[in-house]
């Protein structure tokens, strides 16, 4: 890449030629989805939302869904995870500060799972055998909340809601990245094969936490469906933003440390047989959904709103709105680019008498469109050499 900044101009001419002006996509006009938060009966906790199926509630650090009837509940919870219909709170909390909070770090490397578990179940005074939970470096008064809802003849409203919160400067990557880390019975351990001083790696760092919670019931299969969709939705929501991993050249499609829970009430009595099912929605106006297919109107809500919500906790925990990503080094960075390098390149290409200004604004060319623009082509094509298209 000797001729880097000749390419960028070059292209950046070809851009400005080809399109004279860029073309930005229209903002929602529903942005936020109205939820009430009304003090609770219980003190110090902020409702924010309630409905027949759910209370969602905030305080401090912990963010808790109670659930007012049986529901089936997918999750990655390090103790009760996996699937569970005896689920009653669903709690993501701020495990430890970002940044060098190693009081934190220790109290969660100190417990074993169910350990940890009912040390935080005590806190808030619930059952430990009952939750399921996420933990975060995040802030939970930086939780993001997305609702979709759909209608048609025939069935009962269709209501997804969707709560995250979202931090990836420290441990974006993409599936698949390299690791020097393993599992053992004693935690987690960084590969040495040098026998060196090696260190316990902490699996609560900042991460991507989602909690979806779907208004009618949804069947086992179709539940570890969203569970794909959700997935999806979260690094297609990475991949607008252009956020790039921290361990590669490659963009990040979330991070190492993601968790999420998918919630959908129970059906009372099972129908049998399909006339039995036809029946009983039609008396009790309620059936399981069979498929969490992205052709059909569930997956389609579950998956625009776990989007949205995860593009707004990361607007909010890591400022990262996708008008901030108009940058060169963004564009560039994963490949090594560093504002050090740039001017390094430009200056040659500079009159003597310009170069002290060049150093002293590096943002007036970084941050302009055009070669922005060309930053982005230029990341576009070097990705297709890398994946073998070109």
């Amino acid at each position: 890449m000797k001729n880097f900044l000749l390419c960028l101009t070059l292209l950046s001419s070809v851009l400005f030629l080809s399109a004279c002006s860029l073309v930005q996509p229209a903002k929602n006009s529903a942005d936020e989805v109205n939820v009430n938060q009304n003090t609770s009966a219980q003190a110090g906790w902020t409702e924010l939302q309630s409905t027949l199926n759910f209370n969602a509630q905030r305080q401090g650090r912990f963010f808790k869904v109670t659930l007012n009837q049986p529901h089936r509940v997918i999750s990655t919870s390090a103790y009760n995870g996996g699937e569970t219909s005896t689920a009653k709170y669903l709690v993501n909390h701020q495990s430890m500060e970002a940044r060098g909070d190693m009081r934190w770090v220790n109290r969660v490397l100190e417990n074993t799972r169910q350990g940890y578990q009912q040390l935080i179940a005590n806190e808030l005074n619930i059952n430990a055998e009952q939750m399921v939970l996420m933990g975060t470096a995040a802030n939970m008064q930086l939780l993001a909340h997305r609702q979709q809802v759909f209608e048609a003849a025939g069935i009962e409203p269709l209501v997804i809601d969707v709560y995250a919160t979202a931090g990836v400067r420290g441990n974006a990557m993409r599936a698949g990245d390299p690791t020097s880390w393993y599992e053992t019975p004693a935690g987690n351990k960084k590969y040495n094969p040098n026998n060196s001083a090696s260190s316990v790696k902490s699996d609560m760092n900042g991460t991507i936490n989602i909690m979806v919670l779907i208004n009618q019931p949804v069947a086992a299969g179709a539940m570890n469906k969203l569970q794909i969709i959700s997935t999806e939705a979260k690094s297609a929501a990475m991949n607008e933003l252009a956020v790039s991993s921290r361990y590669g050249r490659h963009l990040a499609t979330g991070t190492g440390t993601d968790q999420m829970i998918i919630a959908s009430p129970l059906v009372i009595e099972q129908a049998v047989t399909k006339q039995a099912v036809m029946e009983q929605a039609a008396t009790e106006k309620s059936f399981e959904f069979g498929s969490g297919s992205g052709h059909l109107k569930l997956g389609e809500l579950v998956g625009t709103a776990v989007r949205e919500a995860v593009l707004q906790a990361l607007i909010w925990q890591n400022g990262l709105p996708a008008s901030e990503q108009a940058s060169l080094y963004n564009a560039l960075g994963r490949f090594g680019l560093t504002e050090k390098k740039l001017i390094q390149r430009l200056l040659p290409h500079l009159p003597e008498n310009e170069r002290p200004q060049a150093e002293r604004n590096p943002y007036s060319f970084s941050h302009e469109n055009r070669i922005v623009a060309a930053g982005y082509a230029m990341a576009s094509v070097l990705d297709r050499f890398a994946y073998g298209t070109l």
